[in-house]
């Protein structure tokens, strides 16, 4: 799980030049994450793990400014993964509206939902294709 974390920032790091693909990506991948049951407050904790990690890889390396860059990152990627989630919430409680009640329960909703955005998804075989493919 850690490594997919790790690969999902490295892939935002090395897209920052292609921004009409990374944040289609992200948002998705913050969508798929319905499926896990994430709630917000978990990005922050998982940011504050990975300044953790990198605080006891780098040691005395740990600058301020690489913290203020790292941190920059994470927080860009959190954000539209959170907004991913917002939207994907959001679409699954409106379908959940216009179910009958046998299947609101089936938990086959959220799932539905998200799939959707993976049906129509681009995998052109580059990195930020990888990431939303295997997180």
């Amino acid at each position: 799980l850690f490594a997919k974390f790790v690969k999902a920032i490295g892939c935002t790091v090395a897209g920052l030049n292609e921004m009409t693909k990374l944040v289609p990506m992200l948002s998705k991948l913050g969508a798929r994450h319905v499926q896990y049951r994430v709630t917000e407050e978990r990005w922050e904790v998982l940011g504050k793990a990975l300044d953790l990690t990198l605080r006891d890889i780098l040691k005395k390396d740990y600058t301020s400014e690489v913290q203020s860059a790292w941190t920059s990152v994470y927080g860009f990627m959190a954000s539209i993964m959170i907004d991913g989630l917002r939207q994907a919430k959001a679409a699954a409680a409106l379908q959940m509206k216009g179910q009958p009640r046998s299947r609101m329960n089936s938990g086959s909703l959220a799932s539905t939902t998200v799939e959707e955005g993976e049906d129509s998804q681009e995998s052109s075989g580059e990195p930020l294709g990888a990431v939303a493919e295997e997180a």
